[in-house]
């Protein structure tokens, strides 16, 4: 049986990265932008910014090595911010959670939609990046598109920002859409005559309300919201 001749001494060794550097360059650019929550569509305007051109693979070396030298400095200039954002972040992502349960938003707050979000109203790369001078135009855009779906924002004379009235508000909200899914003697289900208190009974939550806090709330929010888009769907699927 014949062995399986070795490669000369000296003569070079195969190697499971791709020697071509143009190739490897390209490839750079793709985990970059990935790793930064550019897509496609931000990527082709930053390469046509840079080099006139729409498509990394039509770019030479050097144009590849200025888009990478272009990313890599924003990518240090947009380091992500200390921890004290980290609550505003929470908070965003918590208002676009109630858009969805509502049926104004498409999708939950995954990275992608939230940060294409972020990119058309803040013009910053990504939520991870917002700081409060962002933040308080991303919240009211989504406090704006909640009331248009019937959340009942309290007003700059009561107590405007507490977080538990604001997860109250949205409950309501849900919960009346909900029961307007399902009137008496017809719609997708037992008629609601007062969901946030079916949602209660199902947690076992306290009778008193008052005594909720931020994990009840948020419990009953989520209960309604998913019951809400499922009878949504039912309806539109008639």
């Amino acid at each position: 049986m014949a062995r399986r001749s070795s490669p000369p001494s000296g003569a070079p060794r195969p190697s499971g990265r791709s020697a071509d550097p143009r190739k490897r360059m390209i490839q750079a650019v793709m985990a970059t932008c990935r790793r930064r929550g550019i897509d496609d569509e931000a990527r082709y305007a930053l390469i046509e910014r840079l080099t006139g051109k729409r498509s990394s693979r039509a770019l030479t070396v050097a144009e590849l090595k200025r888009v990478l030298d272009d990313l890599k400095r924003d990518e240090r200039k947009a380091a992500p911010r200390p921890a004290p954002y980290a609550a505003l972040h929470r908070k965003i992502s918590a208002l676009w959670w109630s858009c969805y349960w509502l049926g104004a938003l498409d999708v939950p707050p995954d990275a992608q939609p939230v940060d294409a979000f972020v990119r058309r109203q803040a013009k910053v790369d990504s939520l991870r990046f917002v700081t409060h001078r962002e933040a308080p135009a991303l919240i009211e855009a989504l406090k704006a598109i909640a009331a248009r779906y019937g959340v009942r924002w309290l007003g700059d004379n009561d107590t405007a920002g507490d977080a538990l009235a604001e997860r109250r508000a949205v409950a309501v909200a849900i919960g009346e859409r909900l029961a307007a899914l399902r009137p008496a003697g017809r719609g997708t289900g037992r008629q609601l005559v007062d969901p946030i208190g079916a949602a209660a009974f199902k947690y076992q939550l306290p009778l008193d309300r008052e005594s909720w806090g931020a994990a009840e709330w948020d419990l009953v929010i989520q209960w309604l919201g998913e019951r809400h888009l499922r009878d949504l769907k039912v309806a539109e699927d008639r």
